[in-house]
């Protein structure tokens, strides 16, 4: 049988094209898929720890409105923003109790102690009274000491300002003003009960005046008996 020469190679032909159109399919597919890939790294969902790196992020960028930001503040600053405003004492002072004088301050000369039987300096002024007795401010300040004496029963200290304290002794414990009480003068403070280091000389109250850590004379302060 005769073969015809054209047809062989017009099926050469075709064969040869058919090979080059499928490497050509075949390349532009991988590069489609490649191309699909790389998309879909782009878009994978991020890992827990990314996710916690989100969140940080912008926990720490939101503004948060009404907190101060700490990171900046001065010593001088953070001194004026916890310092307590200045303590506005009248020119005058009051009694602490409606009662009479019945011991004076000894100005560091010793005197004698019925309770203790010895001599020793009496540091301030004792005013009689009764068991339950108001006890009051002499003047305007702040509560900065309340505490329990073995000897002088409950005591409490007032800081006027200026270097200014007034201490009660004696008083019932119960019934004192707690530590960082802001009172005004003639204010009731406590109350009498018991001072053991004076039993002797019954329920009274002893009044001191400090000025700058040092005892002073009450009555250079408290109006004139």
């Amino acid at each position: 049988m005769k073969v015809n020469s054209k047809a062989i190679k017009f099926y050469a032909i075709l064969v040869i094209g058919l090979a080059v159109l499928g490497i050509f399919a075949s390349t532009a597919a991988s590069k489609k898929a490649q191309r699909i890939a790389d998309s879909a790294k782009s878009t994978t969902v991020p890992t827990t720890r990314q996710v916690q790196e989100i969140e940080i992020t912008t926990e720490v960028n939101r503004n948060i409105k009404g907190v101060a930001d700490e990171r900046y503040t001065t010593p001088e600053a953070e001194a004026e923003a916890t310092a307590q405003p200045p303590i506005q004492r009248n020119e005058s002072y009051i009694m602490p109790i409606s009662s009479e004088k019945i011991k004076d301050y000894s100005n560091g000369e010793p005197v004698y102690s019925k309770t203790m039987e010895d001599w020793r300096a009496h540091t301030g002024v004792d005013f009689a009274g009764n068991e339950g007795d108001s006890v009051l401010a002499v003047n305007n300040g702040i509560v900065t000491r309340a505490y329990d004496d073995a000897l002088w029963g409950t005591i409490l200290e007032i800081d006027h300002g200026d270097g200014i304290v007034s201490r009660y002794c004696g008083l019932k414990f119960e019934d004192a003003l707690a530590e960082g009480t802001k009172v005004n003068a003639g204010e009731k403070v406590g109350t009498l009960g018991i001072l053991p280091i004076e039993s002797a000389d019954g329920i009274h109250l002893h009044f001191e005046i400090i000025i700058n850590g040092e005892t002073a004379n009450p009555f250079d302060y408290l109006p004139a008996q």
